[in-house]
C-alpha cells in the first residue's frame, strides 16, 4: 500500500478545495474538514447552529461507512467553532452522537469558516 492511501467515497460530500477527503497510513485514518454542506456543495440554508451540527455529523457517518469505519473508530477530533457561545449546544449535540466512550479533542473558536458555516471537524481514526 506504500506509505498513504488517498480515499475518495462515493456517495459523500466532496472536498471544496485541493485536499483529499481522507487519507490512510497504516492503520490511522485522517479525515479533512467536514463542514456543513448540502449534496450539491453549498452551505446549508438553515443559520441554525444545531442543524449544522447535525448535518456534519450525518457526513461524518457517512465517510466513516464508507472506510468501513464508525464513531467507535474515532481516536481525536478537532472541533473549529465560530462562537464558542454554541459551545453547550455542541457538547449535546456530540454526547448524543458518541455516547459514553468519548475521542481526544481539542475545540477551538476561529474568525471565519469556509462557506461561512458555524462549525467544521476534522478527525484521525484508528482500525484494527
Amino acid at each position: 500500500m506504500g506509505i498513504r492511501r488517498i480515499h475518495s467515497i462515493d456517495g459523500c460530500i466532496k472536498p471544496i478545495g485541493p485536499y483529499s477527503l481522507a487519507v490512510q497510513a497504516g492503520n490511522l485514518f485522517f479525515l479533512s474538514g467536514i463542514i456543513p454542506l448540502n449534496d450539491s456543495g453549498e452551505p446549508l440554508v438553515s443559520d441554525s447552529f444545531s442543524e449544522q451540527v447535525e448535518t456534519v455529523f450525518n457526513h461524518t457517518r457517512k465517510i466513516l461507512s464508507g472506510l468501513n469505519l464508525s464513531l467507535n473508530s474515532v481516536i481525536k477530533v478537532t472541533a473549529y467553532l465560530t462562537d464558542l457561545d454554541n459551545f453547550a449546544t455542541f457538547n449535546e449535540i456530540y454526547s448524543k452522537h458518541f455516547g459514553d466512550e468519548y475521542p481526544a479533542r481539542t475545540t477551538v473558536q476561529v474568525a471565519r469558516l469556509p462557506k461561512n458555516v458555524k462549525i467544521e471537524l476534522d478527525l484521525i481514526c484508528f482500525k484494527e
